[in-house]
């Protein structure tokens, strides 16, 4: 949604200071000495496709300027230029552009899926007059592709035949309906057969002389079964979000409106969700891809609100015969859980909040989709393009509303719901705690902090590309006072190519309540990338949310090509410590056989407190020359202190050896040093070196 115009005076240094063979921290560079590469600040432009239609429904195609207003959080804009993007039109005239169309499905019973199907290759037929990029997803446990982007429509029918998820065991409508009526006693089951018909008249029955133990078994067994589909309601709302989040950055790539339609039969927006996907309507509106959810239960017997008006009757019924009291405060306080349950958890919220946020519209209680394929095929097909530059632009990363108006009797549009202040395109999507962060790196709103360290560990796991870790340690609070505020932190890494192009985005959010400490006043954590041979800049921001403050950190990182039957070798890691993970990922740079490794980021090292210097490095050994001779120094001022062989042990399946080993600290006096690792397998060799600071 955001384009550039041609850059003013403007500049953010952004980047980085050392081209190194090794580890560079950022607390150890020299201020203000190294030029640093000036990328140009562009004054943004914001671009907002919309869909015009008369009050009959009838796309229009003869707008003019001065009839479309577009207003930004409020206030009026200036539009640039208007421009009409017909896919029937010659492209000299403004089309030309193919359609591009995405089915994406989610995890559905079979009635809904043959719904689905039938819908899917309906709309598929709308496009045999016109070439059409389309693509065949399932969403359900992240994405899958089943059958990619392709103009041939018969492979995309034979894949529209794949699309059978799995019926929901327990989180279908039926069953969801059972387990929560079934508390209220609205459904039969364990000691309620002669309750429901009395509670759903509203008249009074034998609910105050139940058999208290029978009640209360009843109550834990029903909650228990709600805490478990509230459990896999979560589970299923991350599985879309995730599985939807790829996807649109894949087609943000092609130029043009593009649409996603999701076939589902409900998205659950629980507050752990919640985060998540406003990160796919922020996604969706920067690849401006317009989402089109089709509720695959069609037309429904009973809704939401008619559950919770039976909910309520019961509640009633309860107080007149409750002796008690207890079971009634209960269930007043269950109900108020539900009532903001049911408003998130319904077709009408998750489902309806990604059309409509993202252009697009929500189709459901229908058994008949034909009509809303053909305004789907419409939308993708006929489009206005308006152009604006913000009055006011503001570089917070805040989100701006956008509302376009019509100066046409009777005449409806719809358009997105606007836009995060970030410039800078990302290659995944901006979470709403990242906007921030990402605003004030991009306006140079920071200052380099000497204790904000940040190291990238290069392990060259195969020839043409090199896993790297960044490691980032930075003291709590971030204006070195007391911890009693607590904290909201987010960390975002940037990498950078030598153009300022984002080539990947990391990041992580921490919490610290009010009151509380953490270990030594510090924070560390790690996260890892793949990256191509080139050179590269890693810049990382902390923002604190609650304080306001930023600290900065930069390196520059060189990943070279390595020859396809020569010996690699990682970075040097200096281990600070390590930790048993209950399930590590297979292969992660900085697992040991299970135990997590933590680097020491450039930190003094106290022998009073380590009297062991742990370190580690991976190796991958030439096949024909599997055995590796390992030597370790430490060197100072040239001269050897301290050193020995080492046992480099046996490279595993995926030809990686791991060398982990330590040195005794006692003897070392101390003072500033070099770690220094040589392999040699008799042909090849490699050196690694890390600096080394150790205090009494």
């Amino acid at each position: 949604m955001l384009r550039r115009r041609p850059p003013r005076t403007a500049a953010i240094a952004s980047a980085g200071l050392l081209a190194f063979t090794g580890l560079v921290s950022a607390g150890d560079l020299p201020p203000n000495r190294t030029p640093l590469p000036v990328f140009p600040v562009d004054v943004p432009r914001v671009d907002v496709d919309f869909v015009a239609r008369s009050g009959e429904g009838r796309l229009l195609r003869d707008l003019r300027t001065e009839e479309v207003e577009v207003y930004e959080d409020g206030v009026r804009q200036a539009v640039d230029s208007l421009r009409l993007v017909d896919a029937g039109l010659p492209a000299a005239a403004g089309g030309g552009q193919p359609d591009v169309v995405a089915f994406a499905f989610d995890r559905l019973s079979p009635a809904a899926r043959a719904l689905a199907g039938t819908s899917a290759l309906g709309h598929l037929d709308r496009f045999e007059s016109r070439p059409a990029l389309v693509g065949v997803f399932s969403v359900e446990r992240g994405l899958q592709t089943l059958v990619p982007f392709t103009v041939d429509t018969g492979a995309v029918r034979a894949g529209l035949g794949g699309t059978a998820g799995a019926a929901t065991p327990l989180a279908a409508a039926r069953d969801r309906d059972a387990v929560r009526l079934g508390w209220h006693g609205l459904a039969e089951g364990f000691g309620q057969a002669h309750v429901a018909p009395a509670e759903e008249k509203g008249t009074a029955e034998c609910r105050g002389t139940e058999d208290t133990v029978t009640r209360l078994l009843e109550l834990v067994d029903s909650r228990l079964t709600e805490g478990f589909v509230s459990l896999e309601r979560s589970e299923a709302g991350f599985a879309v979000a995730r599985g939807l989040l790829p996807l649109l950055g894949a087609l943000s790539g092609l130029p043009g409106r593009k649409a996603v339609v999701l076939f589902s039969e409900g998205l659950v927006v629980t507050s752990d969700v919640e985060p998540l996907l406003g990160s796919v309507v922020d996604a969706a509106r920067r690849a401006r891809v317009s989402l089109y959810a089709v509720d695959a239960t069609g037309l429904r017997a009973a809704s939401p609100a008619d559950e919770m008006r039976r909910a309520l009757a019961t509640t009633r019924t309860r107080a007149r015969d409750d002796t008690s009291g207890q079971l009634v405060q209960d269930g007043k306080l269950k109900l108020a859980e539900q009532n903001d349950d049911m408003l998130r958890q319904t077709t009408g919220s998750g489902l309806r909040r990604l059309s409509e946020e993202t252009g697009g519209f929500l189709v459901s209680d229908t058994n008949d989709l034909g009509a809303a394929m053909d305004r789907i095929v419409e939308d993708a097909r006929a489009y206005y393009l308006a152009s604006y530059t913000p009055s006011r632009w503001r570089d917070d990363g805040g989100f701006r509303r956008i509302e376009v108006r019509l100066r046409r009797h009777h005449a409806s549009v719809r358009a997105r719901a606007g836009y995060l202040a970030v410039r800078s395109a990302m290659p995944s999507a901006i979470l709403p705690w990242e906007a921030p962060a990402l605003a004030r790196l991009e306006a140079g709103r920071f200052q380099d902090d000497p204790a904000f360290r940040l190291e990238a560990l290069q392990f060259p796991e195969a020839p043409t590309a090199s896993r790297v870790s960044v490691a980032i340690a930075l003291p709590v609070p971030l204006d070195g006072g007391g911890h009693g505020a607590g904290f909201d932190l987010a960390i975002v890494v940037l990498v950078r190519d030598p153009s300022g192009q984002v080539v990947d985005k990391l990041s992580r959010r921490l919490h610290l309540d009010a009151g509380a400490r953490t270990p030594e006043g510090r924070l560390a954590f790690d996260r890892e990338t793949r990256l191509v041979p080139g050179d590269y800049v890693v810049e990382a921001l902390a923002f604190d949310a609650r304080s306001g403050r930023a600290a900065h950190a930069r390196a520059a990182l060189s990943v070279s090509p390595a020859p396809p039957d020569g010996l690699r070798a990682s970075s040097l890691v200096l281990v600070r410590s390590a930790e048993a993970e209950p399930g590590p990922a297979p292969g992660a740079a900085l697992d040991y056989r299970g135990v997590r490794l933590h680097p020491n980021v450039g930190e003094p090292i106290a022998r009073s407190a380590s009297p062991q210097l742990v370190f580690y490095l991976a190796a991958w050994p030439a096949a024909t020359r599997p055995s590796l001779d390992a030597r370790v120094e430490v060197r100072r001022a040239g001269e050897t202190v301290a050193g020995g062989r080492v046992s480099a042990g046996e490279a595993g399946p995926d030809g990686r050896l791991q060398l982990v080993s330590s040195i005794p600290l006692s003897a070392i006096a101390p003072g500033s040093y070099e770690l220094r690792v040589s392999l040699s397998d008799g042909r090849d060799t490699a050196v690694r070196t890390a600096p080394l600071t150790i205090r009494p």
